[in-house]
């Protein structure tokens, strides 16, 4: 692929006529519906970099390990989402008794991590 074939998309851009949020929730409900044993973020083999994959955009699978190396096989026409932070906020019991709100939260991680 040539450099000048490469096209980056901004978070106000709709690729393929949908809105990027849309594509981040898309990635989610992709990432949330493959089973473990399936997903290629665990025990990572190129195998399972195809699994679920549906539709003009590619997702890639986040790490939770930290760095990791991948060899993923692409098709040409595809268009690629890979997370660079990924993270879920729920309002879970012990956060409401200690008096957090998901805001709150999120908002402490962007401070540490952004």
């Amino acid at each position: 692929m040539r450099e000048e074939d490469i096209e980056l998309f901004s978070k106000d851009s709709a690729p393929y006529g949908v809105p990027y949020k849309q594509w981040l929730a898309k990635w989610w409900n992709w990432t949330q519906s493959l089973p473990t044993q399936e997903h290629p973020r665990d025990n990572y083999s190129p195998e399972k970099c195809a699994a679920g994959q549906r539709g003009p955009v590619w997702f890639l699978a986040d790490a939770l390990t930290g760095k990791e190396e991948r060899t993923c096989t692409i098709p040409a026409e595809k268009a690629i989402l890979a997370p660079t932070i990924t993270g879920q906020c729920n309002y879970g019991r012990h956060m409401l008794m200690a008096g957090w709100s998901c805001y709150s939260l999120c908002h402490l991680v962007n401070m540490i991590y952004i």
